[in-house]
């Protein structure tokens, strides 16, 4: 049941319901949206002049952490700003960012927002392969004019993109040029809150990605609203430690604007949602104390055996922090409920595990939980400003956007900016919700599956795929890590299934060198375990009639997963089309009824 705010520090929740005669259906924050929206350079500029000596930014060098204050990062953007227009950037002509997080990766990209450069971050996965055609894509769809590369990018990726007509430069050498005051005075003065910012890529899982235009405005507007729902005292600002990817809006809009926003401190953290790195996390959390925590499903199934092992890093790691937050895919039940007793039972305080939904159009967050919530699914409510719009798509309530958080449209794409809106300039971002409380809508809004992910069997039923893949993982722990659900335009359901290996060993007493996918106790207890989920198991929308155990991880190459360590259902289905095959065809991979 939502609060009145008091009991929990975030801002109460009042939400207004219009029930149309077209079965829509509309939902508002009451409260509107307040504060003053400036530019993403304007923000930093006032820090760096208002907190010039305060550590902005933090990054492992060796054994020691570097830093950059407010006041060097405001300086060493100026200087990199004029060379990047001395270069022939320009709005035209953006700015390519082909790197891993980094502290030279922030000051080439605020140096681009000064002086009014559309920077279009790139993923590093893509010139780990050897394949360079979807970089190429990429690098042409934004029309890049130079590039900076990371030095952990290979010297052929970046031949690739020099031979394709991009500048290259490596982040340091950005600053061994003149600085030239009167120059970057000359085109700051033109950059506007509607100002093309940044070129955020869209996955491209049905085709050729999208370059999504993301405007200062949208990025200010978007932390305006978070400031509104979670409140931050003026003297305590953010402290984070994150890894999130900047190619992607959870870690390059959110997480790492709510640090600039706020006058905070962001520590570049190393590890990743894996076992051998996941401890790297913990190590900087106890040592930097974060005040809020964000992550990915993946990054709290990692975190919870590493909790459990060392209980008193974890107290040091988590002892700062007010609320932990999950987005980009529903946290199974299970592990959002032992995550949250790990974090009690270490700190001795009870911390809220908070969700919220959008996409890179809407630069990110569109809805998000501030009250207490008692499932993962729960998205929350609209963010002041925001107007949601339920409209009836099959069986689904689809979910639609309007806002100042939401692009203008994609870059230099006319005809897929004009078929992303509706009729009435609904962005269609093509995912459904329902209530979790029809008669109280303040209880928030549940992610309720991809529009497009969702298929029918031959009979003619729906299969919520989101859903239906969380129910599956949470009923085959801690053997399944991840699940991809098949079935389109057949008469029952088969999943391609992800082994935890270090859980999977661990509970069978397997060796390191023992064939897992082969242990016949590995595939008993799964087959078990799916045979009792189907028993309390609805209808043929939900049961469960085939399974099949996949060797290979899945694979950023293919599609198949992405940065942010969640998994592409289209990609995986289509990357794996011979296992599907094999699945249905194959009587072995049935369930037991």
């Amino acid at each position: 049941m939502p609060t009145n705010g008091a009991e929990t520090g975030f801002a109460p929740v009042a939400v207004s319901v219009q029930s149309r005669s077209d079965n829509a259906i509309i939902l508002q924050a009451k409260n509107p949206l307040t504060g003053q929206a400036m530019t993403i350079s304007e923000r930093l500029k006032a820090w760096a002049l208002k907190e010039p000596d305060r550590i902005f930014l933090r990054e492992r060098e060796g054994r020691n952490w570097s830093t950059a204050t407010f006041e060097q990062v405001w300086r060493r953007v100026g200087t990199i700003a004029a060379h990047l227009v001395r270069t022939g950037c320009s709005q035209d002509a953006p700015l390519l960012v082909l790197a891993g997080n980094s502290i030279d990766h922030a000051l080439a990209t605020l140096a681009a927002y000064r002086v009014g450069i559309p920077v279009a971050p790139v993923s590093p996965s893509y010139a780990a392969y050897g394949n360079y055609d979807r970089l190429r894509a990429l690098a042409q769809v934004a029309g890049a004019r130079a590039a900076v590369v990371g030095p952990e990018i290979c010297a052929e990726a970046r031949d690739a993109l020099a031979g394709w007509g991009v500048k290259v430069f490596t982040p340091a050498s950005l600053e061994h040029f003149a600085p030239d005051d009167a120059l970057v005075a000359q085109y700051e003065t033109a950059v506007s809150l509607d100002t093309a910012a940044k070129l955020m890529f869209t996955s491209g899982s049905t085709g050729t990605p999208k370059a999504v235009i993301n405007t200062h405005r949208m990025m200010a507007t978007n932390q305006l609203q978070l400031s509104q729902i979670w409140p931050l005292a003026p003297d305590h600002p953010p402290v984070l430690v994150d890894w999130l990817p900047w190619s992607h809006t959870f870690g390059g809009n959110f997480v790492f604007n709510m640090a600039l926003w706020h006058g905070g401190s962001l520590t570049i953290d190393e590890g990743r949602p894996a076992p051998a790195l996941i401890g790297k996390t913990l190590e900087a959390m106890a040592e930097f104390a974060p005040t809020r925590f964000f992550g990915v499903p993946a990054t709290y199934e990692a975190l919870i055996p590493a909790i459990e092992a060392n209980p008193e890093l974890s107290a040091r790691a988590f002892r700062n922090v007010q609320f932990a937050f999950c987005a980009a895919a529903a946290l199974p039940e299970k592990a959002r409920d032992r995550m949250i007793e790990l974090m009690r039972q270490v700190t001795g305080q009870r911390i809220p595990m908070l969700a919220g939904w959008g996409s890179t159009e809407t630069a990110p967050c569109v809805t998000a939980v501030h009250f207490p919530a008692s499932h993962s699914a729960n998205i929350g409510v609209p963010l002041p400003g925001v107007t949601i719009k339920l409209t009836p798509e099959g069986e689904k309530l689809e979910l639609r956007v309007k806002g100042p958080n939401v692009m203008p449209g994609y870059w230099r794409a006319p005809e897929a900016t004009a078929s992303a809106f509706d009729s009435e300039g609904y962005y269609c971002i093509g995912d459904a919700g329902r209530f979790i409380d029809p008669d109280l809508p303040e209880a928030g809004l549940a992610f309720d599956g991809r529009v497009a992910e969702n298929f029918k069997l031959t009979s003619g039923t729906w299969v919520n795929v989101g859903a239906l893949r969380i129910a599956l993982i949470d009923a085959t722990r801690p053997y399944v890590q991840d699940a991809v659900i098949a079935g389109h335009d057949r008469d029952e359901i088969g999943v391609l299934l992800f082994l935890n290996e270090s859980a999977s060993r661990e509970a069978q007493g397997l060796a390191p060198d023992d064939d897992l996918w082969s242990a016949p106790g590995v595939i008993a207890a799964v087959r078990e375990a799916i045979s009792a989920y189907n028993q309390a198991a609805g209808g043929s929308s939900q049961r469960i009639a085939r399974f099949r155990i996949e060797r290979s991880s899945p694979s950023p190459a293919l599609g198949e997963i992405t940065d942010k360590g969640y998994i592409n259902q289209r990609g995986t289905l289509r990357a794996r089309s011979a296992a599907v095959a094999a699945l249905f065809a194959d009587e072995h991979h049935k369930v037991d009824r």
